[in-house]
């Protein structure tokens, strides 16, 4: 497997889009915050994962640190792909959440 290409890219992929999540998890789990704050949090964090969609359709690789160093076997639609899951996911499980911001 370290000798192929396309499973080396996609894992600097998920690499990267782990730490994101990592730390998103991390901001979720602090003590003493409100659920105004959580959602602040879980609204923000979609809101960085279509600015890094958007990043990468234009082949900017700001966000995803490990990915850059495979630049030349990457096919960047299959992990725009993959954010737009990972955002769908995210506005699924979140669901309640988008209906309580409406009301604070």
């Amino acid at each position: 497997m370290l000798k192929n290409e396309k499973w080396l890219t996609d894992l600097a992929f998920l690499t990267d889009i782990t730490m994101h999540l990592n730390t998103i998890n991390l901001e979720l789990q602090d003590k003493g915050k409100t659920i105004i704050e959580l959602i602040s949090v879980v609204n923000a964090f979609k809101s960085k994962l279509q600015l890094m969609k958007d990043q990468l359709k234009g082949k900017d690789l700001k966000h995803f640190p490990s990915l850059k160093t495979r630049i030349p076997q990457m096919n960047y639609d299959t992990y725009e792909a993959e954010l737009s899951n990972i955002l769908g996911q995210f506005e699924m499980r979140f669901y309640d959440c988008s209906k309580l911001a409406n009301i604070a």
